[in-house]
C-alpha cells in the first residue's frame, strides 16, 4: 500500500470509513493504482484498509476473495483477516507503517564539465 502523505496524514483521525486515495495497493495478487480505498480509522486501534468493502463503498475495485464477514481488514487493525492475505497468514504476522519519500536528486550540474 503506498499513499501520499498530502492526501493521507496517518497522524490525524478520520471519523469513520473514509475513501483514501492511494498511489497503489496490491492484496492477494489484486492490485490497482491510483484508486479509493476504504480506510477503518479509530482514536484506540491502528488505521487498517477494509478490502471486503471497496466494491461496495468506494465504488471502483474488487478484491476477489475477501471475507465478507467478519469484514476483511488489512495492513492494520484485524478485527477480520483472511488466511490467504500474506500480512495475517500466520499468527506472528505484523503490519509495519513506514514513513518516507522517494528521493530525488536536485543537482542540476551533473553534465557541467569543470575548466
Amino acid at each position: 500500500m503506498r499513499a501520499r502523505k498530502c492526501r493521507l496524514n496517518m497522524m490525524t483521525y478520520y471519523s469513520g470509513k473514509p475513501c483514501i486515495w492511494m498511489n497503489y495497493i496490491n492484496i492477494r495478487g489484486t492490485a490497482c493504482r491510483k484508486c479509493l480505498v476504504p480506510m477503518w480509522f479509530s482514536t484506540s486501534t491502528h488505521a487498517s484498509t477494509i478490502s471486503s468493502l471497496t466494491q461496495n463503498y468506494c465504488g471502483r475495485i474488487k478484491f476477489p476473495g475477501a471475507a465478507g464477514s467478519p469484514q476483511e481488514y488489512n495492513f492494520g487493525t484485524y478485527n477480520g483477516y483472511n488466511r490467504d492475505f500474506g500480512c495475517t497468514r500466520y499468527g506472528e504476522s505484523t503490519t509495519n507503517w513506514w514513513f518516507g519519500d522517494i528521493y530525488v536528486t536536485t543537482n542540476r550540474f551533473t553534465n557541467i564539465k569543470p575548466i
